[in-house]
């Protein structure tokens, strides 16, 4: 084979590796008039196919917008670019200003609307070489800051799934009792749901066979158990500052996990109910 033909099949095959998404394409009938429909008013409409979905990108209001439609015209999520803070529900905009993350560069701001689910609101924070994705609830309750490593920007894993086994939904019935089911995602052969219960963000993790291992959420320094509070200040660790800290529950035991500094330097350290602290 001469290198010629060599070179022009592989960039004939990095071409094709590069075009995951069928973007330009027409969805069918079905799709165009729900779209057509839900958004009367959306100017400058370009389709693409996402995995199982037809989604289109428009202009509305002058926000940028993306909708996700499965193949029979159903709507499932929008994603709204929002052009400035003062564009977010007020209680996202005092639990920010409130927030470890206060003092960040806001990079970008989205709102996700979604079908028989809680909307929910993505703030991209940036600080030196740090970026963080912090997701809201429209009542202002910040479900879980994600670090933010690919910057992609694709919000497909906060589309509405309604396959929740039964098995969990019973767990989370029986032992968060009002809980709000925010995600699902199955990963590492396991589960992962992020929920909103008292208050709070809490992320509940199960294994293949739907056993709940661990849930964990951040707490403040007042709610921690007497004892790792006393281990804590009698620790060589007393004089870090504490960035975080969040409560880990088990079957066996919980636990908090510290995120500390001092100066240059981060630790994370793990306490023990009982006072017991490890370095992580």
């Amino acid at each position: 084979m001469t290198k010629k033909k060599l070179f022009w099949i592989i960039g004939f095959l990095f071409l094709a590796s590069c075009n995951n998404n069928d973007k330009g394409f027409t969805p069918n009938d079905a799709v165009t008039t729900a779209f057509d429909t839900k958004f009367p008013s959306a100017t400058n409409v370009e389709w693409e196919r996402k995995n199982t979905y037809d989604v289109a990108d428009f202009t509305l209001n002058n926000l940028s917008n993306s909708a996700w439609f499965d193949n029979t015209g159903k709507w499932y999520m929008t994603e709204v670019d929002l052009e400035n803070f003062t564009q977010l529900p007020n209680a996202i905009q005092t639990a920010f200003k409130a927030s470890l993350y206060k003092d960040w560069k806001i990079e970008d701001l989205e709102r996700l609307d979604r079908l028989n689910a809680d909307t929910i609101y993505a703030i991209e924070v940036e600080k030196e070489e740090q970026e963080f994705d912090l997701f809201y609830s429209s009542d202002g309750i910040l479900i879980k800051a994600v670090p933010d490593f690919d910057h992609d920007n694709d919000f497909d894993d906060f589309l509405p799934d309604y396959t929740i086994p039964t098995v969990i939904k019973t767990y989370i019935e029986t032992n968060y009792p009002g809980a709000r089911i925010i995600e699902l995602d199955h990963e590492n052969g396991g589960t992962e749901i992020d929920i909103i219960h008292e208050n709070r963000g809490k992320e509940l993790f199960f294994n293949s066979s739907y056993e709940w291992l661990s849930t964990h959420y951040n707490v403040t320094v007042n709610e921690v158990e007497t004892t790792a509070k006393q281990a804590f200040e009698a620790s060589i660790y007393k004089e870090y500052y504490i960035d975080d800290i969040v409560k880990y529950e088990t079957p066996s035991s919980n636990y908090y996990i510290y995120e500390l500094e001092k100066g240059s330097t981060d630790v994370n350290i793990k306490i023990t109910i009982e006072g017991i602290i490890t370095v992580e």
